[in-house]
């Protein structure tokens, strides 16, 4: 039988409040910094503009229920406790998926099927982007790490998206992260949980999964928390010798994006960078490859959330439209003080995707002069 439910949307922390559940704050809002895509490539981290983060914190909820593979967290009160509502000032966050039929800072909408499975206690590490890499990274590993570094839940279960599990890359990863060896609940996409006690983490990073049409992405829809991508880096990368010059196609992806790929990936190899294709890799291989490289260049996409594991020294080449203002990549640059550089290219209106999921085309010979300006430096 389905079930609709009608929610009142709330903060965790005035959810907290009202029913007095532990909420400890673990940073005080502050300025974290932007670091805008940067075309002329200029030295690290200093292109950078400041925006206020939230409160970092974590919360122990009683008796509340999650759908697996959803955001939302409800109660038998008839709450929707889920923050990125009050995080869109514009109200452009399209944030309807899976079971969740309806969002805004007021209602929430939720429709399922039962039986409710009951689970003791968890912490909270799923989202409708788990199957995602550059999801599943800053929403599920950066937690896990934060959370590795507080004694009083060692012991304590996580909560894995099944697809986590399913992804042979995934539960490597997963696995390395798992520190406390920690028992490992999993719960299947759409199915429903009663969790007897909950343990929330706040976000450490904020931006929608999907906007509404009709609106533009702008730098501040994309915002990391340091802590989150430090930690990442800390616990998954490997020290190694710089050399290699890598170029991440998008070959076998459903949507390549690059108009012009197979020319523009040729003009790579003539100078010098081996084509790789992380999705086809093992973990293992993918630190050993992303630690040993010196430049790494691609199409904006999830690849490049790799660059979590590259040195601190390496270059990075990201080919992105201007007409794209997304600071995905040159924020988990810009935190690591990589040097990256952002090649503008040609946006097409002439594909069924959104405006930043469409194809593009980057003008051969810039690519070429910039090249060799590159070698020359």
């Amino acid at each position: 039988m389905s079930i609709e439910k009608i929610l009142k949307t709330i903060s965790c922390k005035e959810y907290c409040n009202i029913f007095n559940f532990k909420y400890s704050l673990q940073q005080k809002e502050d300025y974290q910094k932007i670091y805008p895509p940067d075309y002329m490539g200029n030295s690290k981290g200093n292109n950078y503009i400041n925006i206020k983060y939230p409160e970092i914190y974590i919360a122990e909820l009683n008796n509340v229920n999650i759908i697996g593979e959803n955001y939302i967290i409800f109660d038998d009160n008839n709450y929707g406790i889920y923050d990125v509502p009050f995080n869109d000032d514009e109200n452009k966050y399209d944030l309807i998926c899976y079971n969740t039929t309806y969002v805004d800072k007021n209602i929430t909408c939720v429709n399922y099927a039962g039986p409710i499975e009951i689970i003791d206690e968890g912490i909270m590490l799923i989202g409708v982007c788990s199957y995602n890499f550059s999801h599943f990274h800053t929403e599920v590993l950066s937690k896990l790490c934060f959370i590795n570094g507080i004694n009083e839940y060692s012991n304590v279960p996580i909560l894995i998206d099944e697809i986590c599990i399913n992804t042979p890359q995934f539960l490597e990863e997963l696995e390395m992260v798992n520190k406390n060896v920690r028992k490992i609940i999993i719960l299947k996409k759409g199915s429903v949980y009663n969790i007897k006690k909950l343990i929330y983490i706040s976000d450490l990073g904020i931006y929608p999964f999907q906007i509404k049409e009709g609106y533009l992405l702008k730098n501040k829809d994309c915002v990391f928390n340091d802590i989150g991508i430090k930690l990442l880096n800390e616990n998954l990368s490997i020290k190694s010798n710089i050399f290699r010059k890598v170029f991440i196609s998008r070959k076998t992806s459903g949507n390549p994006r690059l108009e012009n790929q197979d020319i523009v990936e040729q003009i790579f190899i003539e100078n010098g960078y081996e084509m790789i294709f992380p999705e086809l890799m093992t973990f293992a291989e993918k630190l050993k490859v992303f630690s040993e490289a010196k430049i790494i260049a691609g199409v904006y996409g999830a690849g490049f959330t790799n660059i979590l594991f590259a040195n601190n020294n390496a270059k990075i080449i990201c080919i992105q439209p201007k007409a794209i203002e997304w600071p995905w990549i040159s924020n988990i640059a810009g935190i690591l003080g990589q040097q990256c550089y952002f090649l503008d290219a040609l946006l097409s209106n002439e594909t069924p995707f959104r405006y930043y999921q469409n194809s593009f085309k980057l003008d051969e010979e810039y690519l070429r002069k910039f090249l060799n300006q590159l070698e020359g430096d």
